[in-house]
């Protein structure tokens, strides 16, 4: 737009304003304006791809656009890899505008909220309707002009394409959240509330309306499902904690401290033996080797290089120690990530934030992220949805407006899948 107006300024006040034909013809003086936009657009495609500064948790952390995969939805091979690379897929007005809106004003309609509200139903101030709580409103998300976006039957040809199958199904209870301002959901991943069954399960993220980075919308650490997945694959030695920040369950904590102690001891005493340490009846002596050794130096100076080579050993062994200590809080770290990926904390406590892996990505241990991409989000508009891969993980950026985030998640799976115990699911989806 700020192009396509910059262009018609100069064409309305150069040389062709009084009905001449457009076209160069010879004119320098435009050709170089039209060569300057030509440049000056690619400073704005430039500008899009860098970092934007977005409020996640209790931090502003710089997230990078999602990736978008709309163009692949003709190519199944192409589409599925995405998906596997980045464990997620953005896929842009995928569902219909207009359906999505009406869908926006019947929830809305439902929920009780005035009329005078509902006049402008893409823009709800929090201030005018502070009572507005979806989460637990299954009546409004199973009413059939809610849930016939929510499960939209581009969605079901979508998740046949994807999981190449004639049958798939979606769990009859629908994530409906309204969220007002300075809320948000922390780090998680998906596993620990829907993983019981099928470990194929994906999640829809629906905006139900215009959602911009700043109200509070989807953020995902790109490829971290690879390394998450690698966890899951490992066995687990000790019990499943409800959380890494903030939240662990205390005598996971104690243990988990515990062990990365023994660690430490154990690489310092390996450290030790390796080394030749000194005994206790050399201590303070110097080196056989430096005793027996004639010198011509004086004495001063034999002290000085005695004194110079105990130093040196002591920066080594506490750099040694160091190690050891960073190494064995690593260790810690991978373990306490298996027995999150492992458990169902997020069955566990409220069911919400009893499944956080931290409150902000700067505070999430590095066993999950380790190989993985940038934060990624996008300013979604209605009709736009992301697909999210049960690893992967994310949460969702802070809503800094004024106005209520409505959004919902849909999972879906294949219907020969094994079903979550949890979970109840509609009858599948069939040619």
């Amino acid at each position: 737009q700020i192009l396509a107006i910059d262009v018609q300024s100069h064409v309305e006040c150069g040389p062709f304003r009084n009905g001449g034909k457009f076209g160069i013809g010879g004119n320098r003086s435009l050709e170089y304006k039209i060569i300057k936009l030509y440049f000056f657009s690619g400073d704005i495609l430039q500008a899009m791809r860098r970092p934007r500064p977005v409020t996640c948790g209790s931090g502003v952390f710089q997230l990078q656009r999602m990736v978008d995969s709309s163009h692949l939805l003709n190519d199944t091979k192409a589409l599925r890899g995405q998906l596997e690379r980045d464990g997620y897929l953005l896929l842009k007005g995928f569902l219909p505008k207009k359906e999505v809106m009406n869908c926006r004003k019947k929830i809305l309609e439902l929920a009780g909220v005035s009329n005078n509200v509902l006049k402008q139903p893409e823009r709800v101030k929090i201030s005018e309707s502070p009572g507005l709580r979806l989460l637990d409103r299954q009546d409004i998300a199973s009413h059939p002009a809610v849930n016939g976006v929510l499960e939209h039957t581009k969605l079901v040809g979508l998740f046949k394409k994807i999981y190449e199958c004639d049958s798939v199904v979606t769990t009859k209870y629908k994530w409906l959240r309204s969220v007002k301002t300075n809320e948000y959901t922390g780090v998680h991943i998906d596993k620990v509330y829907v993983g019981g069954g099928s470990q194929r399960l994906l999640t829809a993220w629906i905006p139900i309306g215009d959602i911009p980075m700043r109200q509070g919308c989807i953020c995902v650490n790109s490829g971290s499902h690879r390394t998450v997945s690698k966890i899951a694959l490992k066995p687990s030695s000790s019990s499943a904690t409800n959380s890494l920040e903030g939240k662990l369950v205390e005598p996971a904590k104690k243990t988990c401290e515990r062990k990365r102690k023994r660690k430490v001891d154990e690489l310092q005493s390996n450290t030790l033996s390796r080394e030749h340490a000194v005994d206790s009846n050399n201590i303070g002596k110097r080196p056989r080797s430096l005793r027996d050794k004639k010198s011509n130096r004086s004495p001063e100076s034999q002290l000085w290089n005695w004194s110079s080579s105990k130093s040196e050993n002591n920066e080594r062994g506490e750099e040694e120690n160091n190690k050891n200590e960073r190494q064995a809080t690593v260790e810690c770290e991978r373990q306490q990530a298996r027995d999150y990926t492992l458990g169902s904390a997020g069955k566990q406590g409220d069911k919400t934030s009893s499944g956080w892996i931290a409150t902000e990505p700067s505070k999430v241990p590095k066993a999950f992220t380790h190989g993985a991409g940038s934060w990624v989000s996008h300013d979604f508009k209605a009709g736009d949805i992301a697909v999210i891969h049960l690893h992967v993980v994310h949460m969702s950026t802070s809503n800094t407006t004024s106005l209520w985030r409505i959004s919902c998640d849909t999972r879906w799976q294949p219907a020969e899948d094994a079903k979550d115990p949890v979970l109840r699911f509609r009858q599948p989806y069939s040619q």
